[in-house]
């Protein structure tokens, strides 16, 4: 119902929505006034190394129907254009946070059975015929570039707050 809640709370959602103005129209919709919309969104692959070396990865294994999953959750990351769309939608406050951390993992394997087979790319994986050979290539690759043992890459995420 109409101002129901105190605070809307989306991790890592947002970037999906097919029409983010409207998403967040229906979030503001249920907040009481004076209300609060929090969520996150990964930002960009320059800032997202490990997924960013997975999806280059992959898709140079089919560069003519490339999958597409990790692409998307660090495509909607600019600011601006959030911060637009949440006021087009009514709210009148909104404040942003980047967010930098440290991403690590005991191992390459790791990150690789995290982001392959731990995600939906698995799916558009196996679609394509692929499935059962990428694992390895996806773990070489990470390997060359963080070497075996515990690897660590820079991850960033952006944290939004609006009120309406």
């Amino acid at each position: 119902a109409d101002n129901s809640f105190d605070a809307v709370v989306c991790q890592f959602g947002v970037m999906f929505y097919p029409d983010k103005v409207q998403g967040y129209r229906e979030a503001l919709r249920v907040l009481k006034p004076g209300g609060r919309f929090l969520f996150n969104v990964w930002d960009s692959h320059a800032h997202n190394r490990f997924p960013a070396l997975v999806h280059e990865t992959v898709a140079g294994l089919l560069p003519e129907d490339p999958p597409m999953f990790l692409k998307a959750p660090f495509a909607y990351h600019d600011v601006a254009d959030i911060e637009a769309e949440l006021r087009a939608a009514g709210f009148a406050e909104v404040e942003a946070d980047v967010l930098p951390r440290l991403s690590s993992a005991p191992s390459a394997r790791d990150v690789a059975l995290a982001l392959v087979t731990g995600s939906p790319l698995i799916n558009e994986l196996e679609q394509k015929g692929i499935g059962d050979t990428v694992l390895g290539t996806v773990e070489s690759v990470l390997v060359d570039e963080f070497g075996s043992g515990e690897v660590a890459a820079p991850m960033r995420s952006i944290v939004v707050a609006a009120r309406g």
